[in-house]
């Protein structure tokens, strides 16, 4: 996985909560739950956090999406910057509530601030480029997501 920046306060950048973005606004909600179990999965393997902690909450988060899905406009650029902010936000407190109730770390209230905002900054940037990168993808391999799947449709 991709490594912490230290001047955004240890964020990491929120790549597999991008692709359970992608996957809970343009597919079904069994694709989104493997795509969020998954790599859920993986970002616990690779971090401190418990084994299926971050899984869970992807998978909550697609799901909320997921119902949603043609209420959103998820092919647009504003739509995707805010989901990534607002899920961003829920993932990290999440996982540093958690992560100081086990007694696994022991952050300060500046430190759980600075990575908010950093992960913040990085999932605005991210989960559009995201989106748009697995949109193309798709459109290429002709799973396109309707009509609105071509590139000119994002911005």
């Amino acid at each position: 996985m991709l490594g912490s920046w230290e001047t955004l306060g240890m964020a990491k950048i929120p790549m597999m909560l991008s692709i359970t973005i992608y996957y809970a606004l343009n597919r079904s909600q069994g694709m989104m739950l493997a795509a969020g179990g998954l790599g859920g999965f993986i970002k616990d393997a690779l971090g401190m956090t418990e084994l299926g902690m971050s899984s869970l909450i992807f998978c909550s988060i697609g799901l909320f999406l997921n119902r949603f899905q043609g209420d959103l406009f998820g092919n647009r650029l504003i739509t995707m910057v805010w989901l990534g902010i607002i899920s961003s936000v829920i993932v990290v407190t999440v996982t540093s509530g958690v992560l100081i109730s086990l007694q696994l770390t022991d952050i300060t209230f500046i430190s759980f601030l600075a990575r908010l905002a950093g992960t913040c900054i990085l999932a605005a940037i991210c989960v559009p480029l995201v989106g748009k990168v697995l949109e193309y993808f798709d459109y290429m391999l002709g799973v396109g997501v309707g009509s609105s799947s071509h590139a000119e449709d994002l911005f």
